[in-house]
């Protein structure tokens, strides 16, 4: 009888992907994720963590993680009130949904952030897809709506890896849209970790640049 293994990476034509609760084809060269300490340090949000951070125009934004009836894990602002549920499972952080304030530093960090492996690789890549409406367009939403139950055109797709550094390491993302098989860029991402902490992070999204850095935490 076969088992599938909770999480294993397998490595085919020089890359290799994580999969979860997946059974290994015969003669499969598969391996244990490798987890950096320092990152997956980084990612451990429990209850009652607290944050603040301050943008590049000296503007604060304050963070606490809470748990709901459910057990879920989220974060919230308590400067605009936005919420983003999340999930780590000791081997990857990824955020489940967002709602709230756009504008936001946490809808920022939830693009920046929205799947990362604790694994300092180079090769190895974290692949997710966003929510169709996370576009803006709402002309497409509303074909894209209109046509679901036969078609999806719309997909917006979301990249990233580590870069190590001298002192702690990048996590670099991109978030493309594709329509119609059409890929447009949408976001360039960069979160600092240094000594197992969030340190700061970059986005340039719509023409803007925004910066954001962690002025305190527990």
């Amino acid at each position: 009888m076969s088992y599938p293994l909770a999480y294993y990476f397998t490595k085919k034509g020089g890359q290799s992907s994580l999969l979860s609760y997946g059974i290994p084809n015969e003669n499969e060269l598969i391996s244990n994720p490798e987890i950096n300490a320092p990152l997956k340090k980084a990612f451990d949000l429990q209850p009652g963590f607290l944050s603040k951070l301050v943008n590049e125009n000296g503007a604060t934004e304050e963070w606490e993680v809470f748990k709901d009836e459910l057990g879920q894990s989220y974060i919230y602002s308590k400067t605009t009130g936005a919420v983003a549920y999340f999930i780590n499972n000791g081997t990857m952080f990824y955020f489940t949904s967002f709602y709230g304030d756009k504008t936001s530093l946490l809808h920022y960090f939830y693009l920046a952030a929205y799947k990362v492996i604790f694994n300092d690789a180079g090769y190895i890549q974290a692949n997710d897809e966003f929510p169709v409406p996370l576009t803006h367009n709402k002309t497409l939403l509303w074909l894209q709506d209109f046509i679901a139950p036969f078609y999806r055109f719309i997909s917006i797709k979301y990249k990233s890896g580590i870069q190590l550094k001298k002192t702690g390491l990048n996590i670099v993302s991109k978030q493309y849209q594709e329509i119609a098989g059409k890929t447009m860029p949408l976001t360039e991402s960069t979160v600092l970790v240094d000594h197992g902490s969030l340190q700061a992070f970059v986005i340039n999204i719509n023409g803007q640049h925004i910066e954001a850095q962690w002025s305190t935490e527990n």
